[in-house]
């Protein structure tokens, strides 16, 4: 309560005044760089550029949308829900191995033709279904041995179904010598653990249905 002929003095502090200006600098920049780190950072959307004292290099544009430059894995790490690549070709030397992790579905789409060779052993294991689906022809050339083993084998073809080989043998669990240009006989294991005498074919002239 003032008197007449008083009046209100306010004392306060003006923040735009140049003498508090690098003081707000500091304590707005405080969370985010320490120590010798250096960056740049966006007060109001919190976009982040930092260069750590780790030597990593962050560059995030919220939580897990950035990337992460880590000298000491020599790594480069990228943290998105969507990863979209917009290139014209890709090429890619890979040292080491690649390995592929995915939840959903994996689609690969080619415009004009896809070439994949490999030079080493290949392993496939498929835990689902398997449906290839070849527009045009398919040929799959094999330099040693195939083996198919399923529950189930069908084998379909609109037109001609052309088999081609030296020797041909159906049902060799069951081949015998009359059955058998040339045969062994060798020791399994049955289910009861018992040593058990069988026959296989070594080479045949016929085709045994059994």
């Amino acid at each position: 309560m003032f008197s007449q002929g008083e009046e209100e003095i306010t004392v306060g502090v003006d923040p735009n005044s140049p003498v508090y200006a690098g003081l707000y600098q500091a304590v707005a920049m405080k969370p985010y760089f320490d120590g010798d780190e250096q960056g740049l950072f966006h007060p109001l959307y919190h976009q982040v550029l930092k260069m750590r004292g780790n030597k990593m290099i962050d560059m995030f544009a919220q939580n897990n949308t950035g990337m992460r430059i880590d000298p000491a894995t020599q790594s480069v790490n990228m943290f998105a829900n969507h990863l979209k690549n917009h290139v014209a070709a890709i090429t890619s030397w890979v040292n080491g191995n690649v390995e592929v992790y995915s939840k959903g579905s994996l689609t690969a789409k080619f415009g004009k033709g896809a070439t994949v060779e490999i030079n080493g052993d290949t392993t496939l294991v498929v835990n689902g279904n398997v449906d290839a689906k070849v527009r045009e022809n398919a040929t799959i050339t094999v330099g040693k041995n195939v083996s198919v083993k399923g529950r189930d084998i069908k084998m379909v073809a609109d037109q001609t179904l052309h088999l081609d080989g030296r020797r041909i043998l159906i049902g060799l669990d069951k081949a015998d010598d009359h059955n058998a240009a040339r045969y062994h006989d060798y020791y399994t294991t049955d289910e009861n653990g018992r040593r058990v005498k069988r026959r296989g074919v070594t080479e045949s002239s016929k085709v045994w249905m059994g």
